[in-house]
């Protein structure tokens, strides 16, 4: 509130102030100067930027493979689970062909067919087979003809 004492004194005249007021106050400080950033600050920030970037982009990596490996692992389980699945039917498939070729369940499997045991049975022995093959595994007629001759 000093100032505004000095601004409006008693028994001043309104020139008096307007004159005052259009005179401006200027201080004058004296002061030192700053240095400029030196080149050394500068080429240590642009290496630590560099650091920071390749540092973010090594971090980027490790966290891209390490998802990647993780879903290598959970699409693992899954195969091994359905792995488990289909040993486990194919337990289950072998249990039921043994069950089916039981002597005791083809018996009755014939038996709702209407089918019963024979009486007899006769055996018949197939002779060799006379076909003859040439190098090349074409049918050889000529040799097929000299080998049923010959039985």
């Amino acid at each position: 509130m000093a100032s505004a004492a000095r601004a409006y004194q008693h028994g001043a005249t309104a020139p008096e102030l307007n004159e005052r007021a259009g005179r401006a106050r200027v201080r004058v400080v004296v002061g030192r100067r700053r240095a400029g950033v030196s080149a050394r600050a500068v080429a240590l920030f642009k290496m630590a930027l560099a650091v920071c970037a390749v540092v973010a982009a090594v971090a980027l990596v490790r966290v891209e493979l390490t998802a990647l490996a993780t879903e290598t692992t959970i699409e693992q389980q899954k195969l091994s689970a359905q792995v488990a699945d289909l040993v486990s039917a194919n337990t289950d498939l072998e249990l039921q062909k043994s069950e089916m070729l039981a002597p005791s369940a083809l018996k009755d499997s014939a038996s709702q067919l209407g089918m019963h045991e024979a009486s007899s049975v006769e055996t018949i022995t197939v002779p060799e087979d006379v076909v003859a093959y040439n190098d090349d595994g074409s049918l050889s007629l000529s040799g097929s003809l000299e080998r049923a001759a010959n039985q």
